[in-house]
């Protein structure tokens, strides 16, 4: 052990010798761990002839902090630098915060970044325009899907999340909660040729109190769904033919996160590109969660086009359990009882 102590002291020694004498470091920048490494590297490279000598390095500068605002305005994402006055009154601990305005703050200093969103809860689109901010801070993939709740509200506070369609959903449900926004998961079964890995779709209706009415918003896709302007609930939507509704995204901010999500790319980049037939397929047969039961409750025999005909089963319930074993399913009129007569 004293032998292995000493050989260390020694290397150490020569270690430093070489770095005072061919590193132009001096004995008190010993002290500073991120110069020192910076000179050690230096070193190594200049002698391996691949660094210029009197290239300068960000190593040796401060860190400088700076404030960037974002805010979506007829669909387009502005990002606007703002100085520390311009700054509204927050507090570190305060993540979502009550304004006139609706916008994100971002607070990098070259190390760290911290992400507080205002909202003003008077606005006439909320709640939406509190979702539409939830969706700038989040991409489709699959790196935090596994995450608890407080884990993934400690990342968003100074990364994007990265969630696939049911933890993202789940997530912001839980989240808007919080803000006293009513939401309920809506999960989607297609009846087209099942494959292991894109058969149906999670996502969130909520509740507007402005609009008096439920609307299906897509936190994941980032789109929402109108007919004639107006927002669609699940049993608009499963009324009408997919061409009749206009689909429309949150932003044009890009949401899919190509490291995490990079062998499914291909297929899911379609959701973007070309919407329509992507929600074609998804967006066959609606259920909503029924936090009572535990169950999702799927809404059969009844929709514009005739899918239930594409599997070749007369029971779309039991074509539906096919899939899932844990669900029930309801007719219109007692779907509409169940989910939408409060």
């Amino acid at each position: 052990m004293k032998k292995i102590q000493i050989l260390i002291l020694f290397t150490l020694l020569l270690n430093t010798i070489y770095i005072f004498f061919h590193g132009n470091l001096n004995f008190n920048d010993l002290y500073n761990p991120k110069l020192f490494l910076y000179k050690v590297k230096k070193s190594i490279y200049y002698e391996l002839g691949i660094w210029n000598k009197n290239a300068p390095s960000s190593v040796i500068f401060n860190d400088k902090k700076r404030i960037f605002k974002k805010s979506i305005e007829n669909g387009k994402v502005i990002i606007n630098e703002i100085t520390q006055s311009e700054l509204p009154k927050y507090s570190d601990k305060n993540f979502i915060n009550e304004s006139k305005e609706n916008y994100i703050v971002h607070i990098f200093d070259g190390k760290s970044n911290q992400n507080f969103i205002f909202y003003n809860p008077d606005d006439n689109d909320f709640p939406l325009n509190l979702l539409n901010l939830f969706s700038l801070l989040v991409v489709h993939g699959k790196l935090h899907d596994n995450l608890f709740f407080k884990d993934k509200l400690k990342i968003i506070k100074s990364h994007p999340l990265i969630l696939t369609c049911g933890p993202a959903s789940r997530f912001f449900k839980q989240l808007a909660e919080m803000y006293n926004i009513k939401s309920r998961l809506v999960s989607t079964l297609t009846f087209d040729e099942w494959n292991s890995y894109d058969n149906g779709h999670t996502l969130l209706e909520v509740f507007s109190e402005q609009m008096d009415k439920w609307f299906l918003y897509d936190i994941d896709n980032q789109k929402i769904f109108k007919k004639n302007g107006v927002f669609l609930n699940v049993v608009e939507i499963q009324s009408y033919s997919i061409d009749d509704i206009e689909i429309k995204s949150i932003s044009n901010q890009p949401n899919l996160d190509y490291g995490s999500f990079g062998k499914y790319i291909p297929f899911y980049e379609i959701s973007n590109r070309d919407p329509y037939n992507w929600y074609r397929r998804h967006f066959q047969k609606f259920s909503i969660y029924d936090e009572q039961s535990a169950k999702f409750i799927y809404l059969t025999n009844y929709d514009k086009e005739n899918y239930k005909n594409i599997r070749g089963g007369d029971d779309e319930c039991d074509t539906i359990k096919e899939y899932k074993n844990f669900v029930e399913c309801l007719d219109i009129n007692d779907f509409m009882i169940k989910f939408y007569s409060n």
